[in-house]
């Protein structure tokens, strides 16, 4: 095995989709191509290729928006920024250093679009509700600690004190009749 020689291909979806399409349209020979074909696949590949630049521009942005999300982290504007999954992320690392975000894959996603439907306009609102229910959500956090018998995970310390602030969250959450009872008892 030590001999032989492989070539490895790295290519986007993208260009991996238009192998396939290019593998199943394009005959044997190119010059079998009916002409009015031809400039057909030359266009959607260039298609492809302008998908992917544009991609690959998107991705770069987003890079540059998270390290100005983290950057700001440091300054006094960080609560701030606007709500979104990517801040409340960064929200939770920031006030909950020592905890976890989540304690199942997902935790963090289903958390945050039950909290998205608030139209909660920037970190601060959040900041605040946490703030202001943090005597109270620090009386039970025993209570819910023993009943999940697991340590809270930021993203749920938040859901939980946005449902002491607000019993309509608190009705469409999807706590159990066990942690339901818990929260209702304060």
């Amino acid at each position: 095995m030590k001999e032989l020689v492989c070539e490895i291909q790295v290519r986007t979806v993208l260009q991996d989709a238009w192998a396939i399409i290019d593998h199943h349209l394009v005959y044997k020979k190119e010059s079998e191509i009916p002409s009015s074909l031809h400039r057909k696949l030359n266009s959607l590949a260039g298609l492809f290729e302008t998908a992917d630049n544009q991609f690959e521009i998107i991705r770069s942005e987003r890079e540059a928006y998270l390290n100005s999300i983290n950057e700001s982290i440091h300054s006094n504007n960080f609560l701030e920024n606007e709500l979104n999954l990517d801040t409340f992320k960064s929200y939770l690392l920031w006030k909950f250093p020592n905890n976890k975000i989540e304690n199942s894959e997902g935790q963090l996603n289903m958390i945050y679009n039950d909290i998205s439907n608030l139209n909660l306009r920037n970190i601060s609102e959040i900041d605040t509700i946490v703030e202001k229910h943090k005597t109270t959500f620090n009386r039970i956090q025993p209570k819910i600690i023993s009943f999940l018998n697991e340590s809270l995970p930021s993203s749920l310390i938040v859901d939980i004190s946005i449902s002491l602030n607000n019993k309509d969250y608190f009705k469409n959450s999807n706590y159990s009749l066990e942690l339901e009872e818990i929260i209702n008892n304060v």
